[in-house]
């Protein structure tokens, strides 16, 4: 299933693009667990660790897309070693600090989320603009699909590799400087620099949020994550509630399983329809999968179900990269791509926010049928909207996108 991927990644151009970023994002995913460790190895609170990991994520998120419209006007390049230069020392101030007073860390959490190098949105953006034909373009989408799941469950473990070797603080600290010494080495390579190359103060930044698909797309998005967020902690609950809580790491490795096969399916897949007009119905696919475990009666069930309704939200992304490269122009592709890193941050937020305030009320079970009501309306709106998408796409050859 992995072999339709290989051609385009060891094309001697990408090959170093994509083996830095793997570097760089690998510790990513396991940032906010070691600040928490870290903070309480230091003897602060979990009120403080919580603090410190929700200023870190606002920050990525507010941050986000403003680092992104910068690369648009700067190069992808220039942007990826000025926050590497602000990130790192700013991350370490925040380890040495963190068993001060919080009022001291406030700015310095927020800031580095904010400075977090846009590997992710420059990778995905070097997808879209590199001259390679639509097969090697959906493998690269599919790849930085695949990463993601892997990232998702490698990064965690990455961190208590390290941690056997030292402190939590060390962890942390040797992750931080993964990523800003890899975010410069992707910056050097040369795909990266092609394929997302500065438009100049002069032409300005094309503003993705002025296109109502795109718009469209960022909601469809959100919906979707608030979804996500709420089977999460779902998933927490029906272990708890069936006597086994430590059981929830397994059954969430389960449901990246069943995405990560899902995405290699879906990826390897040749259709007759272009990728962007298949997210509707990934969409509802994705609906569908959060209502399966609604029918979980024990672990393993849960565990089956979880690895089947995983499989669309691989096809998601997929699918939502091929329409973002679709309907927003070049010059934009990062920042949007950094957009919807933002709404998929606040919606799985907010999903798990919304799902503590259920699981007070309404078993693990019936709040996998409110994440499913959800993704069923995002699917209902884009199906609806289904004329709109047609439209959008056919101004894939209006960017030159061919």
């Amino acid at each position: 299933m992995v072999a339709p991927l290989l051609p385009v990644i060891r094309r001697p151009l990408v090959t170093p693009a994509v083996l830095w970023s793997v570097v760089s994002r690998l510790p990513v995913y396991g940032i906010t667990l070691a600040l928490i460790l870290s903070v309480r190895e230091g003897g602060g609170s979990y009120a403080s660790a919580g603090s410190v990991c929700a200023l870190y994520m606002a920050g990525t998120a507010v941050g986000g897309p403003w680092v992104a419209r910068l690369a648009a006007r700067w190069g992808i390049r220039r942007i990826l070693v000025l926050t590497s230069l602000g990130y790192v020392p700013l991350m370490l101030l925040l380890v040495r600090l963190r068993s001060f007073d919080p009022v001291v860390w406030l700015a310095p959490a927020f800031a580095a989320g904010a400075l977090l190098p846009p590997v992710a949105a420059g990778m995905r953006a070097m997808w879209s603009m590199l001259p390679l034909s639509t097969a090697e373009r959906e493998a690269g989408y599919t790849w930085e699909a695949v990463l993601n799941e892997i990232l998702v469950i490698g990064s965690p473990l990455a961190l208590t590799a390290g941690m056997t070797m030292g402190s939590a603080e060390a962890a942390l600290t040797a992750g931080v400087i993964v990523i800003g010494v890899s975010s410069c080495a992707l910056a050097s390579t040369k795909a990266i620099g092609a394929a997302v190359a500065p438009a100049g103060p002069a032409a300005g930044s094309p503003n993705p949020l002025r296109s109502p698909m795109f718009l469209l797309l960022m909601a469809t998005t959100a919906v979707c994550m608030v979804s996500l967020g709420l089977s999460t902690l779902a998933t927490t609950a029906f272990a708890e509630e069936h006597g086994g809580l430590r059981d929830a790491t397994l059954l969430y490795a389960c449901w990246g399983a069943g995405s990560l096969l899902g995405g290699l399916w879906y990826g390897r897949r040749r259709f007759r329809t272009p990728r962007e007009s298949h997210l509707p119905w990934a969409v509802l696919a994705f609906a569908i999968g959060c209502g399966l475990p609604a029918f979980a009666g024990s672990h393993l069930s849960l565990a089956v179900l979880l690895a089947l309704g995983g499989a669309p939200i691989a096809m998601i992304t997929i699918s939502e990269m091929a329409m973002t490269r679709a309907i927003v122009s070049p010059p934009a592709l990062v920042e949007a791509f950094s957009w919807l890193a933002t709404v998929t941050v606040i919606g799985d937020g907010l999903g798990q926010l919304l799902a503590g305030v259920l699981l007070s009320h309404l078993t693990a079970n019936a709040v996998f049928v409110v994440s499913a009501s959800l993704g069923l309306c995002a699917a209902i709106g884009l199906l609806t909207a289904r004329g709109r998408w047609r439209t959008a796409v056919s101004t894939d050859a209006a960017h030159g996108l061919s």
